[in-house]
């Protein structure tokens, strides 16, 4: 309920919500981009929210595909480390990098599903033309 609530009213939180909430479920940190133009998933990712395990909050910055799995924010990571291709219905938004402390292929799929709904919601927040 609080990442919904983050995610519509004040997504620059989501990196706080997700540290406070994410730990007790097993992930330890994670980093999620969305591509900046889904026709190119190649190209360049806006790293949009994250957490590592000192604490550390993701800041916004631009990052490629090849690069988010050895982000700063997961090197003290001492677990797995899963990519989570995130995509709602056909349509590619990005991907997540978790670092787990057990891996429950349940738990992960159910995070991907949100993290859909986060990047949807980002992404249409960028094309809704702002109030004169």
């Amino acid at each position: 309920r609080r990442a919904r609530a983050a995610m519509l009213a004040h997504p620059e939180t989501l990196s706080q919500v997700a540290a406070e909430e994410l730990p007790p479920l097993g992930i330890e940190a994670c980093v999620v981009a969305g591509f900046t133009r889904p026709d190119e998933t190649g190209g360049p990712m806006r790293l949009l929210f994250g957490f590592g395990r000192s604490g550390t909050h993701a800041r916004s910055e631009t990052i490629t595909m090849r690069k988010l799995p050895v982000h700063p924010l997961l090197e003290r990571a001492s677990r797995a480390l899963i990519v989570l291709p995130i995509a709602l219905e056909a349509k590619p938004l990005g991907a997540a990098v978790v670092s787990v402390v057990h891996i429950d292929g349940t738990l992960l799929e159910d995070l991907r599903d949100f993290l859909a709904t986060v990047l949807a919601v980002s992404a249409l927040g960028k094309r809704t033309p702002s109030a004169p």
